[in-house]
């Protein structure tokens, strides 16, 4: 039977807008993946946008896109195209915030109406549990079509609306066990736990590194370069290290400059590296080349690129408190550093340096750990939540 997914989201790599277009695209490869599986599904996209007006597009360039998106109504991604539904919204989560959100869906009631009569949605999946859960919410509650939630933001915005977002929904999908931890405080519904998925090319079919403890110890950190991600309490941490290692930095993104000016400034342009970005097929063979994953970012709701990390046999650095707290156990899969510690991610660092020959084992169970987090593991999941809508189950 043939599932129609409408998925509501602010999660896209959106090219009109510049904070946007490197957005993480994991919902269209996911669809790409649950199509290849279960070929009978079709998906349609709404793109939650801030809603604005000509006055307010003056005031910055990321508004006057905004403007533009909404006026244009659709924009197009890898060969889909996307309906966009401009929202009425605030910096932050008020307790009046739904009648913006219910007037928004009162001008925008016309387009909402010709999206389900001409798709014909079988099930909506919103991708947070604030706004694009209330959209979900009321739209199904209007044309009788049940909606699921992946709990995205309820950390944020864990009030009565969220609440009441999640009680009503179908099927609650948490992509880390911290998540899924967290939400169990706000309802007793069920909730499944379905990270994102790995492509097997990842998983490394035998080890052949040989990490000894007089060798540069080889780390790699793949991540767009935002402050969050804390690259500069590596680069300090590294600073303060004499031993021999190297350190190659993927990906690009607005701190990269601020980076590049910090490798400099601590001398250790010779050491560290910025590669710049990397295509995401080639990475099964990089990670290959290294012993050890940093990314010690915060917050981070799961982190993908830790899980095929793992998959390839490498250990991972990443802060406590975040969505792979709880998946990985300090010093078997890797290690956990306190959020923004400086301090904490030397002396791991130090850690790992005079103990290089525990990476190996410490790889192998990183790699035994990857393998409940493969597309062959979460996709069926996925298409059982889809399908079992289909006859009411």
């Amino acid at each position: 039977m043939m599932a129609k997914v409408l998925i509501i989201t602010n999660l896209l790599p959106i090219p009109e807008i510049a904070h946007k277009r490197n957005e993480n695209d994991i919902l269209l490869i996911t669809e790409d993946n649950l199509k290849a599986k279960y070929p009978e599904n079709t998906f349609q996209y709404v793109f939650v946008v801030p809603s604005t007006n000509k006055l307010l597009a003056r005031i910055s360039r990321k508004w006057e896109s905004y403007y533009n998106l909404k006026e244009k109504g659709e924009c197009e991604i890898k060969g889909r195209i996307i309906n966009i539904l401009g929202v009425w919204q605030l910096p932050k989560s008020t307790f009046f915030r739904t009648i913006l959100y219910d007037i928004s869906l009162y001008l925008n009631k016309r387009i909402i109406q010709n999206l389900i009569e001409d798709y014909k949605p079988t099930i909506i999946h919103a991708q947070n549990a604030d706004v694009d859960a209330y959209m979900a919410r009321k739209i199904g509650e209007k044309y009788n079509i049940p909606y699921v939630v992946t709990l995205r933001g309820f950390k944020r915005a864990s009030d009565f609306v969220v609440k009441t977002n999640i009680k009503s929904a179908k099927e609650l999908i948490a992509i880390s066990p911290t998540q899924k931890k967290q939400a169990a405080k706000l309802t007793d519904n069920t909730i499944q736990l379905i990270p994102h998925g790995i492509p097997r090319v990842f998983y490394a079919k035998h080890c052949s590194k040989s990490v000894h403890s007089k060798s540069p110890l080889r780390l790699i950190s793949v991540c767009r370069l935002l402050k969050l991600k804390k690259m500069d309490l590596v680069i300090k941490a590294l600073s303060n290290i004499e031993e021999e290692y190297v350190l190659d930095i993927y990906g690009e993104g607005p701190e990269m400059s601020n980076i590049k000016v910090l490798i400099d400034d601590v001398g250790l342009s010779e050491k560290i590296q910025l590669k710049g970005f990397v295509s995401h097929s080639k990475l099964p063979e990089i990670f290959r080349r290294y012993d050890l994953f940093i990314m010690p970012s915060f917050p981070e709701t799961l982190g993908r690129v830790y899980f095929e990390a793992m998959a390839s046999r490498l250990p991972v650095i990443a802060s406590k408190g975040t969505g792979v707290d709880g998946v990985i156990q300090n010093k078997k899969h890797g290690f956990l550093v306190e959020p923004n510690s400086e301090k904490d991610i030397e002396t791991t660092l130090r850690y790992v340096i005079t103990n290089q020959h525990k990476l190996i084992s410490m790889g192998e169970n990183a790699f035994c750990l990857a393998q409940q987090y493969s597309w062959d593991e979460t996709l069926p999941k996925i298409q059982q939540i889809y399908a079992s809508q289909l006859t009411g189950n």
